[in-house]
């Protein structure tokens, strides 16, 4: 599984995501958006360290080029209130780095199935719902 990673990789708070991914997937570190080449690939996982890191402008292209491809934002610390003071990215799926879960990228991996399979449109009740489901 190809999966392109976007953002500060040298930061601590994604180390265990970065070691994760590493470890089940053909991983590629990419800076910037703009170096996201035209290629084929199975996940992209934005590395945000601060609010507003990745406008919503350049994220809704990259969606135009890779349109099947699930998108994933894993949020560093400084993002711990973007709900509140920011506007967050609309479509990926979002997760806290500390909250990672290496489970769902098996699942995403081996089933093709995972929270990150669904419709952009889903909202965190709808995700609870399917959470809650799974057990």
């Amino acid at each position: 599984m190809r999966v392109f990673a976007i953002g500060d990789s040298s930061r601590s708070e994604f180390r265990r995501v970065l070691d994760s991914l590493r470890r089940l997937t053909d991983l590629q570190l990419l800076e910037e958006l703009s170096d996201v080449p035209d290629a084929d690939v199975d996940l992209i996982i934005f590395l945000q360290s601060y609010t507003k890191q990745f406008s919503a402008t350049a994220v809704d292209q990259l969606r135009r080029r890779q349109p099947l491809t699930p998108m994933v934002v894993v949020l560093g610390a400084w993002c711990a209130g973007e709900l509140r003071t920011g506007t967050p990215l609309i479509g990926p799926f979002r997760v806290f780095a500390e909250e990672w879960d290496e489970h769902e990228l098996i699942l995403f991996r081996d089933a093709g199935s995972s929270l990150w399979t669904q419709p952009s449109t889903l909202g965190e009740d709808e995700t609870l719902l399917l959470l809650a489901d799974r057990r």
